[in-house]
């Protein structure tokens, strides 16, 4: 069975061997990881920018703040949480002051989200 890799920019799926994707031309994977994880982080799949996030969260490259103060804004629920929990793993006023914010948000998951990450540490 072939392997195959999805577009982070398009969301098509190709073969793993091509060195560009066919329908857009963005580059292949693999030649810089956090930058990738920085358009990941805008997948057309919740599910790929959800893991994105948590991955920018654990590694914390240049850039990856901004874009989850963007993306803990997304309309996309998955997206939103998931940047919104990566948010917690900085020690950066705009992070606290996002997840403080979320705390009005009219989504209850993102509300819930922001309560439990606003809890002292036991």
């Amino acid at each position: 069975m072939p392997i195959h890799r999805f577009c982070l920019a398009c969301g098509r799926e190709y073969a793993f061997d091509e060195e560009r994707c066919p329908a857009c031309g963005e580059p292949s994977l693999g030649h810089d990881f956090d930058g990738d994880l920085l358009k990941a982080l805008a997948h057309p799949i919740p599910d790929v920018a959800a893991n994105a996030a948590r991955l920018l969260g654990q590694r914390q490259p240049a850039g990856a703040l901004e874009a989850l103060l963007r993306a803990s804004q997304s309309a996309e629920p998955l997206r939103a949480e998931a940047a919104l929990e990566a948010l917690a793993s900085f020690d950066d006023q705009q992070a606290h002051a996002r997840i403080h914010e979320a705390l009005g948000d009219s989504r209850v998951r993102m509300r819930a989200i922001a309560q439990s990450l606003s809890r002292p540490k036991a």
